[in-house]
């Protein structure tokens, strides 16, 4: 059961009663050092694990489950990452994606190797999908409709990075600037989303980059509620990163992004942030906030982080 613990569909099933709850009894006893939606969290899991695959999905719908035995003929595998079957022939030949082999006849992947590959492709494809002209609904494992799947996806991230001992003294942070970042999109967006409804959310721990990003109004249109003279994408930024102002108007508190600035000066990360047509870059030595315009423009927000 893929919910950030470090043990499989098929562990699960190997394992007894008795075993299954020691295992998930010290993570919940564990828990009780951090917050109650940790434990919570925690609690939810041990919950689902003893549950079918029916009652998995009518009742948490928001957390993934990954057949480890399953295989994907290449048409199927082809439909799982939205590409043709040509293109996983080209991939094959060039080293890119490589399936198991069949009898040396069938190429065949795993549901793991698949989400594997969109997972360390994340930014490719979120730079895709924010700067597309159409709308489309992205994969779903990057998929967050609402904030309660946001949410659902935070908690999953927030237990993938815990037990790291390297970045144990600014996790709780690192999560918090995530949480900021993807409550903006939906806080600012909501009731006017221009096509598709939700947010591009994706991690890979491995590599420590952290993807958000939505085809919604923009900074410059959301802010420009409550300060109708910004002029441009660049000013609505230096704004929105300077700034106690929220374009969730009639509302008086700061809309995150200058919190999202001070956390990121304080500790050893990395954004990279774009709406429409102004970008900014700030971590490490680039403590200055350095606004540039950029000719490939879109409507809504992307956001990198790197830890």
């Amino acid at each position: 059961v893929n919910i950030g613990n470090p043990i499989t569909e098929y562990q699960i099933n190997k394992l007894n009663k008795s075993l299954l709850n020691s295992y998930f009894r010290k993570r919940i006893l564990k828990a009780f050092e951090s917050d109650m939606q940790e434990r919570k969290f925690l609690i939810k899991s041990y919950e689902y694990a003893k549950m079918n695959v029916k009652q998995q999905n009518e009742i948490f719908p928001h957390i993934s489950i990954i057949n480890m035995d399953k295989y994907l003929r290449i048409k199927e595998a082809a439909n799982f990452l939205g590409v043709s079957a040509i293109t996983l022939r080209r991939w094959d030949a060039m080293g890119k994606l490589q399936p198991q082999r069949k009898n040396k006849k069938y190429r065949l992947y795993t549901s793991l190797q698949l989400e594997e590959f969109l997972i360390s492709h994340n930014l490719e494809l979120a730079e895709k999908w924010v700067k597309a002209k159409t709308g489309k609904r992205p994969n779903d494992i990057f998929y967050c409709s609402d904030s309660s799947v946001f949410q659902g996806r935070l908690y999953k991230l927030r237990a993938a990075l815990s037990p790291r001992e390297k970045i144990e003294s600014f996790y709780s942070l690192l999560i918090s600037i995530v949480g900021e970042i993807g409550d903006n999109s939906f806080g600012h967006n909501i009731g006017n989303w221009p096509d598709i409804v939700g947010i591009f959310f994706s991690y890979d721990v491995k590599n420590r980059i952290i993807v958000l990003g939505d085809r919604g109004q923009g900074v410059l249109k959301t802010l420009k509620r409550i300060r109708p003279t910004l002029l441009d994408d660049a000013e609505a930024l230096q704004v929105a990163f300077t700034e106690v102002i929220s374009g969730r108007y009639p509302e008086n508190r700061g809309n995150g992004l200058k919190y999202v600035r001070e956390v990121i000066e304080h500790n050893p990360f990395n954004l990279f942030f774009q709406s429409g047509e102004a970008k900014l870059r700030l971590g490490g030595s680039n403590l200055e906030l350095k606004i540039k315009k950029t000719k490939n423009s879109f409507r809504g927000c992307l956001a990198i982080i790197k830890f």
